[in-house]
C-alpha cells in the first residue's frame, strides 16, 4: 500500500498534469511550432535567449493560468450571462486607430474597452483582489516596453503602459501564441504565416480561441459597476478573424480607418523594427534580407482582405469609413 506521502505526491502530479491537459491556453501547435523554429533557424544568441525566456514563462505559468481560469468558472459563473455588443475599429496599422480607440474609450459610460493589464491577466479571481488592494494604479503605470534604446523608441512611437486601453491582438499573442504580433517577438519570416493566419486554423481551434476571447470581454464587463452599451475593440493587423467575429457578433458595427499605403508603411516598418529590436536584445530584423519583403507581402494581403471585407462581407449599414488624416486636422 502507498503511504500517505506517496498518495499526496501522486495526487499532486495528477493535478499538475491535468492543468496542462485541460489548459485553456496556449494553442499548443503554435507554441511548439515556434519552439522548433527558435531551435533550428539562425538568430543571434542574445535574441534567442529572450525568445526562449518568453516561451519558458508561457510554459511554467500554464498551471497557474489554468487554475485561475477555472476558479473564475466556479466562483463567478454569472459573468457568462453578460451580452456583448461590439464596435470594431479596423483598418491598417499606423492609421490613427490607437488615438481613436483610446479617445472613445474615455467615454466609459458608452464604451467598454479592455486595458493591457486586463488582457494580460484575464481572471476575475486576480483582477478583483488587484482592485480591492488598490494595486491597479501602481501596476498600470508599468511600461510594456523595456528600458532600452529600442524600447524607448517604440514607446515614443506607440506608448503602452499596462493601464492603457489596448487592442485584441495582445490577448491572442500572449495567450495563444497565434497573431501577427508574435512575429515581432519571433521575427523568423518562415514562421509568420504559420502563427498568423486565423482562417487556416482547425475549426475546433477557431471556436476555442473565440470562446476564450468572448469570455475575457465578459469578465472585464463583470468588473464594471455599470455596463456600457458597446464593447470597443481594435484590430488592425489580423483581419482574417473578421468573418468569424461576424458569425459570433452578427450585429457588430465597424469603424474602418483609411490611409494611403505609402504613408502607413513608412511609419509601420520603423515601429516594427523598434518593437522587434526591443523584444530581441537589440536584434535588427532587417538584417535578414527576407524580412522586409515578407512584411510588404503580408501588408498587401491585409489591405486586399480589408477591401474584400468592406465590399463583400460587412453590411454597408454596419460600417463607417473614416479617412485617417482627418483625425489629425
Amino acid at each position: 500500500l502507498l503511504s500517505n506521502t506517496g498518495m499526496i505526491k501522486i495526487t499532486g502530479l495528477a493535478i499538475l498534469v491535468a492543468t496542462y491537459v485541460l489548459a485553456p491556453f496556449p494553442y499548443w501547435p503554435s507554441f511548439f511550432r515556434i519552439l522548433w523554429v527558435v531551435g533550428t533557424e539562425p538568430m543571434p544568441l542574445e535574441a534567442k535567449v529572450q525568445q526562449l525566456a518568453f516561451l519558458l514563462v508561457e510554459l511554467i505559468t500554464v498551471p497557474l493560468r489554468s487554475l485561475l481560469w477555472y476558479l473564475d468558472e466556479l466562483l463567478f459563473p454569472g459573468y457568462r450571462r453578460i451580452a456583448i455588443e461590439p464596435v470594431f475599429i479596423i483598418g491598417e496599422p499606423r492609421c490613427g486607430s490607437t488615438l481613436l480607440h483610446r479617445t472613445l474609450a474615455r467615454s466609459e459610460q458608452d464604451y467598454l474597452a479592455v486595458r493591457h493589464l486586463e488582457w494580460r491577466f484575464p481572471f476575475l479571481t486576480l483582477q478583483l483582489p488587484i482592485a480591492w488592494l488598490g494595486l491597479r494604479h501602481f501596476l498600470g503605470g508599468i511600461s510594456y516596453w523595456p528600458a532600452s534604446d529600442a524600447g524607448n523608441l517604440a514607446a515614443r512611437m506607440h506608448p503602452n503602459r499596462l493601464d492603457d486601453w489596448e487592442e485584441d491582438g495582445i490577448f491572442f499573442e500572449e495567450y495563444f501564441c497565434h497573431h501577427f504580433f508574435i512575429f515581432l517577438r519571433f521575427p523568423y519570416p518562415s514562421l509568420l504565416h504559420k502563427v498568423d493566419s486565423f482562417s487556416s486554423l482547425p475549426e475546433t481551434a477557431q471556436r476555442m480561441m473565440l470562446d476564450r476571447y468572448h469570455k475575457t470581454i465578459q469578465k472585464v464587463a463583470h468588473l464594471k459597476q455599470e455596463l456600457p452599451r458597446y464593447y470597443l475593440s481594435k484590430e488592425v493587423t489580423s483581419h482574417d478573424k473578421i468573418p468569424f467575429l461576424l458569425q459570433l457578433y452578427p450585429n457588430a458595427r465597424f469603424i474602418v480607418l483609411i490611409r494611403e499605403s505609402k504613408d502607413f508603411m513608412s511609419s509601420l516598418v520603423p515601429l516594427m523594427k523598434a518593437s522587434t529590436s526591443a523584444k530581441n536584445a537589440g536584434y535588427d530584423p532587417s538584417s535578414d534580407p527576407t524580412w522586409l519583403p515578407t512584411v510588404h507581402t503580408r501588408m498587401q494581403q491585409n489591405c486586399a482582405m480589408l477591401v474584400t471585407l468592406c465590399r463583400d462581407l460587412i453590411p454597408a449599414d454596419q460600417q463607417l469609413g473614416l479617412y485617417s488624416p482627418h483625425l489629425f486636422m
